[in-house]
């Protein structure tokens, strides 16, 4: 794991290494510049003739960074010049302005390596690459790098303002100083991309001019966010973090009327339908337009055709929007990719709850036919449970959000065989049945609608009580697998039927023990899988690690029971837990106890920022203020905190 430097905005990201901040993914299979999927840098290296040069010291502030550079020197003799660098990302567009300051008079040649392998996320992911045609091509004031592959174009225009030699890796200057003097060229990367997503116009603007319009859009947006104010510091700090991290996690696309939130960085920089509505959940009371343009941009792409290598079905919420040459040449479904059983319960969920903070009658009339579409796909399956089954031999095995190929376990580490109903995807659809039905009373006028949604979710609630409940081990089964056997691992996805309603109060009870017992708390929060079962590992991915998400899931449904403390006390682990991250949960760490490490364990690929991660932290909140839109707050704060109060405005 590399320490890197991290700036994004929109779905751009770069990745720097710390040290050096050099991209070099020679070394760093994660470095470079990346817009809308695509990598339109790999190679990114500043030299002083011919020579590295060594950081002294880097900032970063949003999405802009300053670095200083020495060449070599000795503590008796001074370099002749230093090297400073100022860096700026936009959406598809990197300013830099690179500033040589001289100590002496003296002629030095500065040389910038530049590289473009245009590979996309998928193929770095799974180290697989298509032949496409790669070029370099002079201009005026700098080169252009070029990759084709049939009608799949991507280029990067690298420019500057001081007129530069092309070489055969890059550009090269000869410059001049005197002593006290500086010499400076101000570089532009722009990627040249036809998906479908908007990107900075260069206007010439400098770096204060951008930094100060990208600060002035986050102020704006979180402005009507409310103030937290607490004893605990660390609380706060994460607090203001989630915040900051939801205004860098904003993504915009051609079929959103606003910013969505993006799942993080770096895998996930698009919009997702599971992760962006439960993140969009979390924000409600907080920032409440994310949750409009999630709602808009997923009906917007809900699924009209069925296409099994896609997964789309009529009603069908998206699962995630990709635009790199995999997805675009049809190497791999995820263009649009429509393989989740959840994200259609969640859209109706998110949709409901959206207007109980709200009251936006509008949006909920507007948003009134696909929420009967997602209703009809709902009521689709014929044995009255969501299933899901892979059609495309490269997309996900399991639609859930456990979705690596092995989460779905029996207690004797065996792997379940499709089509799989997983537990919390049928709680789901109850909480949105129930919802819908107030929905239609309330809005829509449809008290027909109303009496037959909760018909479906009554029915729902008895089959999933007899098929589910696990008798011997007191528990719900993780989930049926294609012959209806209960797949028995002791999981995590049993706290979500406690968040959705769907268990009766004496097995509700009994999760809750379970869920904050020795086996499933690491003490940083909840495992997804209790240490005793046999597929159980610490680290890996859906089978022992604590997801933040997941935990501040768990929570609300402990605090929706009456275990109101317990949900606090796992507030408290979570928010410990990212205090040791810089005040940023990850969206997934290892799973060890407090006991073993100390400290919490990081995950070697987790993404962070990562959006249902840091939208956790406004989640833990509100569960222990005990917020409610129809209802007084019942504060129940966790042991380190024995203040906190939410209200007034940040930006006020």
């Amino acid at each position: 794991m590399r320490a890197q430097t991290v700036l994004a905005r929109d779905r751009s990201f770069l990745v720097l290494d710390v040290g050096s901040g050099d991209v070099d993914a020679g070394s760093d299979a994660l470095a470079g510049l990346f817009v809308a999927d695509t990598r339109h840098l790999s190679v990114w290296r500043l030299r002083l003739d011919g020579e590295p040069l060594r950081q002294l010291s880097v900032t970063t502030t949003g999405n802009t960074s300053r670095h200083v550079f020495l060449p070599d020197s000795t503590r008796d003799v001074g370099p002749l010049v230093t090297v400073q660098v100022w860096r700026h990302l936009g959406p598809g567009l990197l300013t830099e302005q690179v500033a040589v300051l001289g100590h002496a008079d003296c002629v030095v040649h500065l040389d910038l390596e530049a590289g473009a392998d245009f590979v996309d996320q998928f193929m770095l992911r799974t180290d697989s690459r298509r032949a496409g045609q790669q070029r370099r091509e002079p201009l005026p004031e700098g080169l252009a790098l070029v990759y084709e592959r049939g009608r799949f174009r991507r280029t990067t225009r690298v420019t500057a303002t001081t007129q530069p030699a092309v070489t055969a890796t890059g550009l090269r200057w000869r410059v001049p100083v005197v002593r006290g003097g500086s010499w400076t060229t101000t570089l532009r990367v722009s990627a040249g991309t036809d998906a479908p997503d908007g990107h900075d116009v260069d206007d010439g603007s400098g770096i204060a001019d951008l930094q100060a319009r990208d600060e002035a859009d986050d102020d704006t947006f979180l402005a009507g966010a409310p103030a937290l104010t607490t004893d605990w510091p660390g609380l706060a700090e994460c607090y203001d973090r989630a915040l900051a991290d939801l205004a860098l996690l904003r993504v915009r696309l051609a079929v959103a009327d606003g910013p969505v939130p993006g799942a993080g960085i770096p895998w996930f920089l698009t919009l997702f339908g599971r992760d962006s509505l439960l993140t969009s959940y979390f924000a409600l009371p907080y920032l409440p337009e994310l949750a409009a343009a999630t709602l808009r941009a997923l009906a917007a792409t809900q699924g009209r055709v069925d296409d099994p290598d896609r997964e789309e079905q009529p009603g069908k919420i998206l699962h995630e929007w990709r635009s790199g040459e995999s997805t675009e040449c049809g190497d791999l479904p995820f263009g649009r990719y429509y393989g989740t059983v959840d994200a259609t319960p969640l859209f109706l969920v998110l949709l409901d709850e959206y207007h109980r903070w709200t009251g936006d009658d509008t949006l909920v009339a507007e948003l009134e036919q696909s929420a009967r579409a997602a209703l009809r796909w709902l009521d689709g399956f014929g044995d009255g449970y969501l299933t899901y089954l892979s059609h495309h031999p490269r997309g996900l095995v399991n639609h859930c959000w456990k979705d690596s190929a092995t989460s779905m376990r029996f207690a004797d580490g065996s792997t379940a065989v499709g089509p799989i109903a997983v537990c919390e995807a049928q709680g789901y659809a109850y909480d949105a049945w129930r919802r819908v039905a107030r929905l239609a009373a309330g809005i829509w006028r449809d008290d027909a609608l109303a009496a037959d949604c909760e018909r479906a979710a009554g029915e729902l609630r008895a089959r999933f009580s007899r098929d589910f409940w696990m008798p011997a081990r007191g528990y719900p089964a993780l989930a049926l697998d294609g012959e209806g056997r209960q797949v028995d691992a002791i999981t995590s996805d049993a706290g979500h039927l406690l968040w959705s309603g769907i268990l009766d109060r004496d097995r509700a009870d009994a999760v809750a023990r379970r869920v904050v017992g020795t086996t499933m708390s690491s003490g940083w929060g909840v495992r997804t899988m209790a240490a005793d079962e046999a597929a159980y590992n610490p680290v890996e991915y859906h089978n022992g690690t604590v997801w933040p998400h997941d935990t501040a899931i768990v929570a609300a449904g402990l605090a929706r029971y009456g275990h109101r403390q317990a949900a606090a006390d796992l507030a408290a682990a979570v928010i410990e837990a990212a205090t040791h991250f810089d005040h940023r949960p990850p969206e997934v760490f290892a799973g060890y106890t407090r006991e073993e490490t100390g400290t919490p364990v990081p995950y070697p690929t987790a993404c962070s920022p990562q959006a249902w991660a840091s939208a956790a932290v406004l989640s833990l909140v509100t569960t222990t203020l005990g917020l409610a839109p129809d209802r007084a707050a019942t504060p129940v704060l966790p042991p380190r905190a024995t203040r906190l109060e939410l209200g007034g405005r940040r930006g006020s």
